[in-house]
Formats: structure tokens, C-alpha cells, sequence
């Protein structure tokens, strides 16, 4: 339980970094965009009988809509809405099995270094089915979809949509142009964040060899290793490469 605590911390204040660390200078100073994405939070918690959670990334701030779900897991009242000062639903998160709760921060995490690559990010969500408790500790299925839209050239608004559910998937990939779904695992997987080669230098360097045996093995030069050990550090956004293979675990990479 204190390996899934850790992760979980590691990977939200990862998924916290990725966000504000946007340049948010081609952003509209006023937000206008994000009364269309509330009036599409009210309406599926409404119609859908669900929980929708809007988030600003720039402002730091989320809107929460509660449908029939909010009360079955005894969070709130069938159409009360709250606006928290914080991108991390907490109130809803603490409901999560401890384990899928890492698993759904490791997936968004690929999931959105996945989207920002893409030409219409708007055009894609994930989805992933999570444990969820009620305040009894009964257990219940439920599905959560999520989609980033962009303003300017980042991408500042973050819509999460849960809804009772009947079974479980792993986490699939969704272009909601052409309805065609994808495994998470098979289009953002090891390559959507570290080239092939990089996942290799990584690995290696995660078995404790340095740079020099690192060049030898691969045929290549220590200059080479040390530039990919560079790209590693910049595409993880970490610090050095002892933080890098961190990561890498937490996101099943190595």
C-alpha cells in the first residue's frame, strides 16, 4: 500500500508539472472558451447520470457536476455542483481503488504526451474503468472518459467523465472523428514518449552501466550516449536519469 501511495504522488505531481509547465502566453486572457466545455459538463452529468469535472489548467481551478452517480457513491446530491481552487478532484479520487488510481495517473500521463503530438488533440479521448467505493465500502464498476482541448497552442481545459458501468477494459484511445478505438498500450506506449533506441540506453543505464559501457555495447560513441541520455531526461521531464528510470517504471516503460 505504501509503494501504490508513493506512485500515486509521483505520478500526480508528474501529470501536475506536464500541465503548468505549458506555455500558456498564446492562451485568451479571459477563458471564454470554457463556457461551452461547462455547458457540455452540465448536460452529460445530466443526461448521462454521471459526474463531469471541467478543469482549467492555466487557472488552476476545476467545476464538478454530480448526476445519480455523486450519489450512489456518497459524494453528493443528484445535480449539486462545486468549483474547487485545484485541478485534483480529491473528493472524487479518494474513491478509487488505490491500484487503478495509479494505473488511471500512469495512462493519462501517456495519454497526454500522446495527445499533445497530434494535429486536432481535440479529436481524441481516453477511456479506462476504475473500482470505485461507496461511502458503505461497496464496490462499484465505472467507466471514465477523458479529452483535452486546447486554447491557443497548449492545451488548458481537461474534461473528465465518469459513469456507472457493467465490466472492465484496459484503457483504450478513441479519434471521435472517425469512431475508431486503439488499445492505450499499442499507440502510446514506450515510442509516444522515448524513441526505441532511448528505451534501450534507458534500460541500460537502470542496470547500473555507465556511459563508456553503454557506447560499447550499442556500437556507438560516449558523445552519442550522452546525448541520448539528454533527449531521455528532456522527453521525461525529470531532472537526471536516476529520475528518469523512476518514471520509467511508474509507467511500465522498463
Amino acid at each position: 500500500m505504501a509503494k501504490n501511495n508513493h506512485s500515486k504522488r509521483e505520478l500526480e505531481a508528474k501529470l501536475d508539472q506536464l500541465f503548468f509547465n505549458q506555455d500558456f502566453s498564446s492562451t485568451g486572457a479571459d477563458g471564454s472558451d470554457i463556457e461551452k466545455y461547462l455547458s457540455a459538463a452540465a448536460l452529460y452529468a445530466a443526461v448521462e447520470n454521471g459526474i463531469s469535472v471541467l478543469s482549467d489548467l492555466k487557472d488552476r481551478r476545476s467545476y464538478i457536476f454530480y448526476g445519480q452517480l455523486g450519489v450512489t457513491l456518497g459524494i453528493a446530491a443528484h445535480g449539486e455542483t462545486r468549483v474547487l481552487d485545484t485541478i485534483w478532484e480529491e473528493e472524487i479520487l479518494s474513491h478509487v481503488a488505490e491500484a487503478d488510481l495509479v494505473q488511471k495517473q500512469a495512462d493519462e500521463l501517456i495519454f497526454f504526451s500522446h495527445v499533445r503530438k497530434q494535429e486536432r488533440p481535440n479529436d481524441h479521448c481516453m477511456s479506462s474503468w476504475l473500482r470505485m467505493h461507496d461511502a458503505a465500502g461497496e464496490e462499484h464498476c465505472v467507466k471514465h472518459r477523458i479529452f483535452y482541448f486546447t486554447d491557443g497552442k497548449s492545451i488548458r481545459y481537461a474534461l473528465c467523465l465518469y459513469n456507472a458501468a457493467s465490466g472492465f477494459h484496459k484503457a483504450l484511445v478513441t479519434d471521435t472523428r472517425s469512431g475508431r478505438d486503439t488499445m492505450l498500450s499499442q499507440i502510446a506506449g514506450k515510442e509516444s514518449i522515448l524513441s526505441p533506441r532511448e528505451v534501450e540506453v534507458l534500460s541500460m543505464i537502470s542496470r547500473g552501466m555507465s556511459s563508456k559501457e553503454i557506447a560499447k555495447a550499442l556500437g556507438i560513441s560516449v558523445f552519442t550516449v550522452s546525448r541520448h541520455r539528454q533527449n531521455i531526461i528532456a522527453a521525461m521531464n525529470v531532472k537526471n536519469s536516476t529520475e528518469a528510470c523512476k518514471m520509467a517504471s511508474l509507467l511500465e516503460i522498463l
